[in-house]
């Protein structure tokens, strides 16, 4: 099992600009970026493979005790979201616009 399609890549910058001109209001929040580290846990240490299994939908089935080693990261995402070079090493982003009439 792929978690990619074959013709999927990630959006450049220079593609989520051009949303601009699309929209008269646009605005974004980025997501993981600390949190990324569950990609180490899941990978080096449960030893699950990321084709085999998506990282995100395994740490929705997590218990609150389970995510002690987590909930600092995404924490830190908090803060590191603030910081303008760094949001853009993040792997989310959501993107959303008005269109002004």
């Amino acid at each position: 099992m792929q978690v990619r399609t074959e013709d999927e890549s990630p959006l450049t910058f220079a593609e989520l600009d051009r949303v601009r001109t699309f929209f008269g209001s646009v605005d974004h929040r980025e997501y993981w970026i600390a949190a990324l580290a569950l990609f180490a846990k899941y990978y080096l240490f449960d030893r699950v493979h990321p084709n085999q299994d998506r990282y995100w939908k395994r740490i929705l089935k997590e218990t609150p005790t389970s995510l002690w080693w987590w909930r600092p990261l995404a924490a830190a995402d908090v803060v590191l979201g603030r910081i303008p070079l760094v949001r853009r090493l993040a792997w989310n982003i959501v993107y959303w616009g008005r269109r002004e009439s």
